[in-house]
């Protein structure tokens, strides 16, 4: 359930997300008696998040003037909350990160000529576009991420610090 909405550049809402994962952890044998990997074994995983973006009360609230000709942001509380579950054979050593993969398509489905203005035109954008990458999460909150943008054929690196909620 998500019911965000962005005024502004700040986000207003709650967001319910539930997250079901299976895993393996991978034990291969080597001569010698000594294995590579994390013991072996299936594990299910299920974690729940909730996050809520509250306008900040006492400041009084904006008005459609703030908003739309001076273009304001509301002040905005963010309440964070996740909990979770594992069941299974988990590995009997921590990764120092958690390591993720990421992939996307977007499409304005052909309709971007005929809106009014032409704004696909205007803005000088495809229509439709992918993209793909890595990343690895670790010491903490810190995200080293790579990128990769389809339509233009370039990739980045990225270093983000914090949660992306």
């Amino acid at each position: 359930m998500d019911n965000v909405q962005f005024v502004n550049g700040n986000q207003l809402g709650r967001r319910l997300l539930l997250q079901v994962d299976q895993g393996l952890n991978l034990k291969l044998p080597l001569p010698g008696g000594r294995a590579l990997g994390f013991g072996g074994g299936l594990y299910n995983r299920v974690t729940a998040a909730f996050t809520k973006f509250v306008q900040l009360p006492g400041l009084g609230p904006l008005t459609d003037d703030d908003v739309w000709l001076r273009r304001k942001a509301p002040n905005t509380l963010v309440l964070h909350a996740r909990a979770g579950n594992c069941i299974g054979d988990m590995a009997s050593r921590k990764l120092p990160g958690t390591v993720y993969a990421f992939a996307e398509y977007g499409t304005d489905l052909g309709s971007g000529r005929s809106l009014q203005g032409s704004p696909t035109e205007y803005y000088r954008k495809a229509g439709r576009g992918a993209s793909y990458g890595v990343g690895l999460k670790a010491l903490g909150a810190c995200r080293f991420e790579y990128a990769r943008d389809c339509n233009a054929g370039t990739g980045n690196w990225f270093v983000h610090w914090g949660e992306r909620f």
